[in-house]
């Protein structure tokens, strides 16, 4: 049964990961089956509000396609606020992001990478 449970909690946080939130809880090395739930319910208690996500997408998207390097776009929904800086383009036309978000008094700070594919015209993440 514990094997079981273990082989749940990591495919329900693999499942979750592909949904590309974010959680303002901190990183923690869990040991037990205790641990990793404690772990997934204070992850889905600091993940950022849909709202709040669409505003940091709708920044980024706004960044890697409109701004120079050292440029901020900052957003704010009802319980969240960030800011995301292009920090640079390199020699290939890649962008990276830095990324500040605040969310129940708690800060996560994060960096993102984008280069243009040019063959299909859109910007992947690499990461």
């Amino acid at each position: 049964m514990k094997y079981l449970l273990i082989l749940l909690s990591i495919s329900l946080l693999g499942a979750c990961s592909t949904n590309q939130t974010i959680t303002v809880s901190e990183n923690r090395s869990p040991h037990t089956t205790i641990e990793v739930a404690a772990n997934m319910f204070t992850d889905f208690w600091y993940r950022l509000p849909e709202e709040a996500m669409t505003e940091q997408r709708r920044c980024v998207d706004f960044a890697i396609r409109h701004m120079k390097a050292g440029e901020e776009c900052k957003w704010q929904s009802t319980k969240s606020v960030g800011v995301v800086k292009l920090a640079k383009v390199d020699s290939e036309g890649c962008h990276m992001l830095l990324n500040t978000v605040y969310y129940k008094d708690k800060p996560k700070y994060f960096q993102e990478n984008y280069c243009r594919n040019y063959s299909t015209k859109r910007w992947t993440k690499i990461n």
